[in-house]
């Protein structure tokens, strides 16, 4: 099969020739897949991820070197791990449809659940990346791809992270009146920016450093109101 994957009609033969024998062809796993067909342990067929389509040789060898050093463990955690640019866009949506993170899904999970979550994992990745690359970590407040708290031992930095959209006029103005609530309350925490629009995090400069307070919470989540802003405590 491995060898045939470029021939659609003797694959469906091999296939066909598999269920006669009740073997099944599993679909392809980011967990389990090889490059090519292999046996798993029940004796069944497990499809390799080169026959996904848009997927290269290079993907492939990607997830492989990012699976060596552990198992992925959520959509996130394989996002976070393997290189983005070239498992790109493409590549992830034909491994979706192809079930090869089905295994992070619920059992119940519909193709458009499916889609939604994926958004979110690689939100949740782009994310981690561009703090880590400021020098800073998400704490355990992070949520993984199903919803579930995720337990970190990484500390770090006091950041006040927002979240906030350019794409829509009330996050522009919400983000102007967080600013000017900002430059009330002088001090030592550093500000982060998530532009949900573009999924691009920065951290403001030191100027705009605060001092936390009770006060300084309730005037920012009045701002929150205004529009789909997102105000939180990070490490």
């Amino acid at each position: 099969m491995t060898m045939s994957m470029s021939s659609a009609d003797k694959m469906k033969a091999y296939a066909a020739d598999a269920r006669r024998h009740q073997i099944a062809v599993l679909p392809p796993s980011v967990v389990t897949s090889a490059r090519g067909y292999s046996v798993d342990q029940d004796g069944d067929i497990r499809t390799g991820l080169l026959a996904v389509r848009n997927v290269g040789e290079g993907a492939v060898e990607a997830i492989l070197e990012a699976r060596k050093s552990a198992p992925f463990t959520s959509l996130r955690d394989f996002l976070q791990r393997v290189n983005t640019r070239v498992v790109n866009r493409k590549a992830l949506d034909s491994l979706l449809q192809a079930g090869a993170f089905d295994e992070f899904f619920p059992a119940d999970s519909d193709a458009l659940a499916k889609a939604q979550m994926l958004e979110e994992a690689q939100r949740q990745a782009d994310e981690y990346r561009q703090f880590a690359g400021l020098g800073l970590m998400l704490d355990a407040d992070s949520l993984d791809a199903s919803g579930e708290r995720e337990a970190s031992a990484q500390t770090g930095q006091e950041v006040l992270y927002i979240r906030y959209s350019s794409g829509t006029q009330q996050g522009k103005m919400a983000l102007k009146k967080i600013q000017q609530v900002l430059t009330t309350s002088p001090g030592e925490v550093r500000v982060a920016l998530y532009d949900v629009k573009t999924r691009r995090t920065r951290l403001l400069g030191d100027k705009w450093n605060i001092a936390l307070s009770p006060e300084l919470m309730t005037l920012l989540e009045d701002v929150v109101g205004m529009g789909n802003v997102k105000v939180s405590l990070r490490k």
